[in-house]
């Protein structure tokens, strides 16, 4: 069920101009939580956190965030949804922004109450926080997928709240999302007219995998640019485990990866199906057909190729002008700036993207 805003609040779809579905909420500090984990979690957890692994890999600044985007009287970037509203939406033009979180490494803890409880405590957080005083932000739902019946009871709880647009669950995990034991959650998100996207991120960290079939890298830069390999695994585990065959109207999103890899994996998908089809005999259609109707693609990180006709020809192989939304993941280093973004893509494809395919995605749960 899609639950619309009170009418007096509802936004007028042709005055939107640009909608960011990738804006990460960030917490003062961990006692933000604990009015909503209640004593017996804040004493394992305490103010220090959960016992997340650290992350592998850094630049050379040591952290991700962008330092023109820090908020001098926090020292942070994205504590202060004032401060955010003030630099991303007022500056560079921002009308929506969809909350992606900062526990990126949620889905691949080894704890799993742990897990459970903190995404929970983390989206009542997020609602209270953001997204109720602050209606330009919208909410999603965190659930730990290590298991899908606690994750199917935070879906329901939450679903028809005002503000939720989208079930959130991170790519660092131990199992393709295609697999059977997921399936209710898609479920859930299916049932409630929710779609699901899953954000980058928790690899290399604690028992999660290190990101590549080769095993750890070296550098940082190497696990940048080679960060979509995870998303790769769960678009085709979700394709060819039959999930959008089974769920037709389920759309899953995939943030902060990239895109320029789609294309050659749906012709390496559809190459291989025409010569091995009866391994998978429950689908109906090529895997490049489910992946173009089912699978949306942000943007950042945009790859940037030194002819910009590349790049158009690889909207061209994407239909871009339905599968693309764009993303500046606010506040980190690579930060993709609307302003200077997309200049040499035919400007009916850039509304699309900027705006039409975030509102055919979330529909009335933007306004």
């Amino acid at each position: 069920m899609t639950l619309a805003a009170p009418e007096a609040t509802r936004r007028d779809r042709a005055a939107l101009r640009l909608i960011d579905c990738d804006v990460h909420q960030e917490l003062h500090s961990w006692e933000d939580l604990r009015p909503y984990l209640g004593p017996a979690w804040w004493e394992r957890i305490g103010p220090k956190g959960p016992p997340f692994g650290r992350r592998a890999y850094e630049n050379v600044r040591g952290h991700i965030i962008s330092e023109d985007m820090i908020n001098p009287a926090t020292g942070k970037a994205a504590d202060d949804p004032a401060w955010v509203k003030n630099l991303l939406f007022k500056h560079y033009g921002v009308d929506l922004g969809i909350l992606t979180s900062n526990i990126l490494s949620l889905n691949a803890h080894p704890n799993v109450a742990m897990a459970v409880a903190v995404a929970r405590a983390y989206n009542d957080w997020t609602l209270d926080t953001w997204v109720r005083p602050h209606p330009e932000f919208k909410g999603s739902i965190v659930v730990a997928t290590q298991d899908p019946d606690s994750a199917v009871a935070e879906i329901e709880r939450l679903a028809d709240v005002p503000g939720i647009v989208q079930v959130l669950v991170f790519s660092g995990t131990n199992q393709p999302y295609g697999q059977p034991r997921f399936h209710r959650i898609w479920e859930a998100a299916a049932h409630h007219g929710l779609p699901v996207a899953t954000h980058s991120g928790g690899e290399t960290i604690g028992i999660a995998p290190t990101g590549t079939p080769a095993g750890p890298l070296s550098y940082y830069i190497e696990h940048h640019a080679l960060q979509f390999q995870s998303a790769q695994a769960h678009v085709v585990s979700m394709v060819m485990e039959g999930v959008f065959e089974k769920l037709p109207d389920l759309k899953f999103l995939v943030v902060e990866h990239g895109f320029s890899w789609v294309p050659h994996l749906m012709w390496r998908l559809d190459k291989d199906y025409k010569g091995n089809r009866s391994e998978c005999p429950w689908l109906k259609r090529l895997p490049s057909e489910y992946i173009l109707d089912n699978v949306r693609f942000a943007t950042q990180p945009m790859e940037e190729p030194n002819k910009p006709e590349h790049l158009r020809q690889i909207f061209d192989m994407l239909e871009a002008q339905r599968t693309l939304l764009y993303a500046s993941d606010y506040p980190h280093w690579d930060f993709d700036n609307p302003k200077v973004a997309f200049k040499d893509i035919p400007p009916e494809i850039r509304q699309r993207i900027f705006v039409g395919n975030a509102l055919d995605l979330y529909g009335d749960r933007l306004l």
